[in-house]
């Protein structure tokens, strides 16, 4: 289960590491713009950080919606049937 977990924050995190390099490419006029009027190069820096956590933030905050959607659907309505031969329990609640 680690394992698997770890994989999907890896996928995830190079996919927003892949986002943010497209938008750099993209806003190269911008930031040559911003560096003729004088923004250093830290500055230019905290910026696209800061859009890369906005971005982490607003997808874990959704997956963790989903994710709770999901949790409460099965709660209310239980319709995954399990194999009474192999558990416990006969749902998935």
């Amino acid at each position: 289960m680690f394992l698997i977990l770890a994989l999907i924050i890896l996928v995830a995190s190079l996919n927003i590491a892949g986002s943010l390099t497209i938008l750099v490419m993209d806003k190269t006029k911008d930031v040559g713009v911003l560096r003729a009027l004088g923004a250093s190069p830290v500055s230019l820096v905290k910026i696209f950080a800061f859009d890369g956590l906005v971005l982490g933030l607003m997808g874990a905050a959704g997956g963790f919606a989903a994710g709770m959607g999901v949790c409460w659907i099965l709660k209310k309505y239980s319709f995954v049937e399990l194999p009474k031969e192999i558990y416990y329990i006969d749902r998935l609640r």
